[in-house]
């Protein structure tokens, strides 16, 4: 037996088919971070190699990606409308991504020179909501946010050479040359300690540290 769909049914169906296959950005506030790529190809590129990235899919080969509270934090916008609902429709607000942390990226997208469009400095608060005592006790926060756009090449280091010489001919050892640093982002102040003797009787002060 044969059934004919009144055309009105017709068109709601398809509608209903096209929202299954719709990317979150045609039905909500948040865009993914393939829409954010577009004007920060850069900072994706380092994102792509976090842990972040992979977030959603540490879930998966632990078997929680069906667990609300686990989920809250390993995928963008989650509970919130137009924010992650489940692999098959949202897959690509999969992992902690760029609207994670400055929020939804819709308006910002559309309106880039908008104030307020966007949440440019996530506060300290807010990684805490997911880095939690209870769930990641040894996290540091400094330590994190240097990296959470992925591994940047350190700055140069300025080391001194060794022995070097003062203008009164007074050696000056270094005990430790060598610096090692973690890797920070571009920008952000080094301190760095060095171990110096003196094996003259006068004081000698250094003005300035030369990049070897």
């Amino acid at each position: 037996m044969k059934y004919t769909i009144p055309c009105f049914l017709s068109g709601i169906l398809g509608v209903l088919l096209l929202c299954h296959n719709a990317p979150a950005e045609i039905y909500g506030q948040f865009t993914g971070w393939k829409a954010c790529s577009e004007c920060h190809s850069e900072l994706r590129d380092g994102w792509l190699g976090t842990r972040h990235a992979g977030a959603f899919e540490s879930l998966s080969k632990s078997g929680q990606q069906d667990l609300p509270d686990c989920l809250r934090c390993h995928v963008v916008g989650y509970g919130q409308s137009g924010g992650f609902l489940d692999p098959e429709l949202t897959m690509e607000l999969s992992g902690v991504q760029c609207e994670s942390c400055h929020g939804p990226g819709k308006r910002h997208s559309d309106m880039p020179e908008a104030t307020g469009s966007i949440i440019r400095a996530p506060a300290k608060d807010l990684c805490l909501t997911c880095h939690t005592r209870g769930q990641d006790p040894n996290f540091d926060y400094q330590k994190k946010i240097a990296s959470i756009h992925g591994e940047e090449a350190a700055p140069p280091i300025h080391r001194p050479t060794a022995p070097l010489k003062s203008p009164s001919n007074l050696k000056l050892h270094v005990d430790k040359t060598v610096i090692e640093l973690e890797s920070v982002n571009e920008g952000v102040p080094v301190i760095a300690n060095v171990f110096l003797k003196n094996t003259g009787e006068n004081d000698i002060r250094i003005t300035d540290l030369v990049s070897s």
